[in-house]
């Protein structure tokens, strides 16, 4: 027995030197061949150990793939009713990505077999330690909707995820006895091991026995470095085809692909609904088209969309196409224009998308004999000077196409394919063999052909075609092309391209030239942005510098503004444009004062005044001149000094300072009216006594004696606007009082506050009037004349230079 049970496992090497191969170091490297037969003339002997590297492991993958191969195609010619439980090591030696191919193995050898439900019926069950015999997927004991292979390779399987821990087999095979207990009646029950060897737990040989009289087949696969004696007690037998061990968990799915690579059936297609076939586009949904229905392949396992009857195609958006005249479809299925049936005679018709054989009529230029269509003739043709002629049938019959070609340097003229018509004619002329030309061809955008019509017709060998530009492109490529002999063209002419090298054209707005705001040192500016254009006729960008939009404030001078055009082949042009700010405001006077007269008894003085201050919108530093400076000497009486200011624009305001000198210090002040002053003069000073004219008088409690000392010059009592006029001589019943107020201002030009000031002065003086008289009882005091109001500019009195004034009469 032993030789036969090294044979099925692999290399099971129960030899006598066993012992000492696991003794030896691990790092000395041991290969093993398997034959499937005793060694020649030694019956039942054990087979020699391969030498170290004899055989590659392609070969021996290949090899078990053959025996493999054989017994699933017997699994599956054995009964249409399969019952598949899996058990899938995902212990801690196994490790990740070795459990990962143990999964890839599954699902390659269940490429074998039809999933569903009235077919092969599936489950896994993954086994680690005792805790973890977990079925992952269970389509025996229980019957669900949608258990069919789609789901098992698109959901189930990819759900799986590993955990590790032991490897109790044992509990495995416990778990598939209780899932097999739900087995179909006269159906096939097949267990596959995959597993590294090293169970732990229990021995697990008992319940696999079990199982096999139970009528259970069981397939072992495992690690050469497992426990290869359990993994070939639990296989069925015969054991060589049942127990399959490998040397890296890799190579089970080389087995499996080796294995199972055969050409299977289509098998049957389980109707779904639409959204599981969603991923089949990128669209994401509607992927089936119109006469088609998303569907399972039990076979393939992949959600499918099947046409339905008489149309044929991938099925998806699009893609269903009606089975040709003259075929149809009795049922959806997938494939391509095959699968649509012919009609019984190859001139039989049928409309488009037909689904059965009672479609199927005679085409047109037949009669119905029978399953047979009787067939027109059409006349012979003759075979073309310089070309040939190949015809369908020798007959010429109805549909009979012919098929013409010319010799090499020949094109064809005419139609290359004749068919023989319903009415006994073709379907055009007798076509005729004629020299070839040259074609033609799309001229390149921009590009200039000469002479014009060359390459718009076809074109007899030797003609030549120049390739040019238009003013401002650059040719590059190919300038010539040559129709040759061959009937093709010397060059390609679309390597021609023509670069744009001319710049754009663009054209700035005229100067602008303008004057500053109002008390300000800028202009508000605005002017109409260029355009350009350029000779590609595509779009031009275009760039400012200083970046200004208008419209936009400018100071005072001349800015250049600059524009710059540029295409999209690099060329640029640019134009430019000033825009002048003129100042035409002249400067302010912030102050202009003259000195109060001065009495000096020198025929000249030296005067001194405050320096005027001048202001200018432009902000910049004015250039003051003046008629004449601190300190000079002044005569008696009155001189002008004038100051100019002038901006750096030319602009000029004046201020006039009034310098006054008088001679004595004691000259009469006034002439009072209707009146006299007698004055007496002495070595100390001047005596003056006021008199009236006849008829006149001075006021009641006016002053009539008035002295001036030398010494000071100062009249006693003081000058004021108090001195007395002389009055007529009457009893008055009425009496006037002039008022009069001055209020410090910073302009002129308010009329608002000129206004509002002048009825403030009326409402408060009217209510101060009455009460000047209320010490008599004979007068009465009232306001009665309306005010009036001025706006005094350059008084002096005042440091900001204006005053506004307000009096009655």
């Amino acid at each position: 027995m032993w030789p036969r049970l090294a044979f099925c496992c692999w290399g099971l090497a129960l030899v006598s030197g066993w012992a000492t191969f696991q003794q030896m170091s691990p790092s000395r490297n041991f290969s093993f061949r398997l034959f499937p037969e005793a060694a020649p003339g030694v019956p039942g002997r054990l087979p020699a150990p391969p030498v170290p590297g004899e055989e590659a492991a392609e070969s021996k993958v290949e090899r078990l793939g053959q025996a493999f191969r054989r017994r699933v195609r017997r699994l599956r010619e054995l009964s249409e009713r399969l019952e598949l439980v899996f058990l899938v090591d995902e212990s801690s030696s196994v490790g990740h990505a070795n459990f990962l191919s143990e999964l890839k193995f599954v699902r390659k050898l269940l490429s074998d077999f039809p999933v569903v439900s009235t077919a092969t019926r599936v489950a896994i069950v993954t086994f680690s330690s005792k805790n973890n015999v977990v079925p992952r997927v269970d389509y025996i004991s229980s019957s669900r909707a949608h258990q069919h292979k789609c789901a098992l390779l698109s959901r189930e399987i990819p759900a799986i995820t590993y955990r590790g821990g032991g490897t109790y087999t044992k509990g495995a095979f416990q778990q598939a006895a209780q899932i097999l207990s739900h087995s179909r009646e006269n159906s096939t029950k097949v267990i596959f091991l995959i597993t590294d060897g090293y169970s732990n737990g229990g021995d697990p040989r008992p319940i696999a026995a079990s199982l096999r009289d139970f009528g259970v087949e069981i397939f072992t696969f495992g690690i050469w470095q497992g426990n290869i004696r359990e993994l070939n007690d639990m296989a069925s037998t015969p054991k060589e085809e049942h127990c399959y061990l490998l040397h890296s968990f890799e190579e089970f799915e080389a087995l499996a692909r080796r294995a199972l690579h055969e050409d299977l059936p289509s098998g049957s297609f389980i109707q779904e609904d639409m959204s599981h076939c969603s991923y089949l586009c990128e669209a994401g949904k509607d992927c089936c088209d119109r006469m088609a229905s998303c569907k399972c392949g039990t076979h393939t396992g992949q959600f499918e969309c099947i046409c339905e009857k008489g149309y044929y195609g991938k099925g998806l958006q699009y893609e269903c196409t009606a089975c040709p005249p003259g075929t149809y479809k009795p049922e959806g299925s997938p494939g391509g224009i095959s699968t649509c049936i012919p009609c019984p005679d190859e001139n039989h018709t049928s409309p488009p998308g037909s689904t059965a054989p009672e479609d199927c009529v005679c085409r047109e230029g037949y009669r119905a004999s029978g399953q047979t269509c009787e067939v027109r003739t059409c006349p012979h043709l003759r075979q073309p000077k310089h070309g040939h002629i190949s015809c369908s049938t020798g007959e010429m019959s109805y549909k009979t196409t012919c098929l013409v070609t010319c010799d090499e340097g020949y094109r064809l003229e005419g139609n290359a394919k004749l068919t023989c018509q319903g009415n006994a004619q073709w379907d055009g002329a007798e076509p005729r063999c004629v020299e070839r030309h040259c074609s033609t061809f799309q001229k390149p955008k921009g590009v200039i052909i000469s002479p014009s019509n060359c390459g718009k017709q076809p074109a007899k060998p030797g003609t030549i075609c120049q390739l040019s530009c238009h003013q401002g492109f650059i040719l590059s490529g190919v300038r010539e092309v040559r129709c040759t002999s061959s009937g093709k063209w010397s060059a390609r002419v679309q390597t021609a391209v023509c670069k744009d090298v001319e710049a754009p054209q663009i054209s700035c707005p005229k100067d602008i030239e303008a004057k500053t705001q109002n008390q300000q040192d800028s202009a508000n500016i605005t002017w109409q942005i260029p355009t350009a254009k350029d000779n590609s006729g595509e779009k031009v960008s275009i760039h400012v510098h200083p970046a200004f939009i208008p419209p936009s404030l400018f100071p005072i001078g001349d800015v250049v503004i600059t524009y710059t055009a540029r295409d999209l082949s690099g060329n640029q042009a640019s134009c430019t444009f000033h825009v002048r700010v003129i100042d035409v405001e002249p400067p302010v006077i912030d102050q202009c004062r003259s000195p109060p007269p001065i009495q000096v008894s020198e025929e000249e003085y030296a005067a001194s005044w405050d320096e005027p201050q001048f202001s200018d919108n432009s902000g910049a530093v004015l250039t003051i001149t003046r008629s004449h400076t601190q300190g000079d000497l002044f005569p008696h009486g009155e001189t002008v000094v004038r100051y100019t200011a002038t901006d750096p624009s030319g602009n000029n305001r004046t201020c006039d300072i009034h310098i006054v000198i008088k001679g004595s210090p004691c000259e009469v002040p006034f002439t009072p009216i209707n009146g006299d002053f007698t004055c007496v003069q002495d070595s100390a000073g001047v005596n003056c006594t006021l008199s009236c004219l006849e008829g006149y008088d001075f006021t009641e409690g006016s002053t009539e004696k008035y002295y001036c000392a030398y010494d000071d010059g100062i009249w006693r009592p003081p000058y004021s606007t108090e001195w007395p006029d002389c009055a007529i001589k009457r009893f008055a019943n009425h009496g006037f009082k002039s008022f009069e107020m001055l209020y410090k201002a910073t302009r002129c030009d308010d009329t608002d506050l000129l206004k509002k000031f002048s009825e403030a002065f009326q409402t408060t003086l009217g209510k101060m009037v009455p009460s000047f008289c209320s010490d008599a009882d004979d007068i009465d005091c009232r306001l009665e004349d309306l005010t009036k109001k001025y706006c005094l500019e350059y008084n002096y009195d005042y440091e900001n230079g204006f005053a506004i004034g307000n009096y009655i009469i």
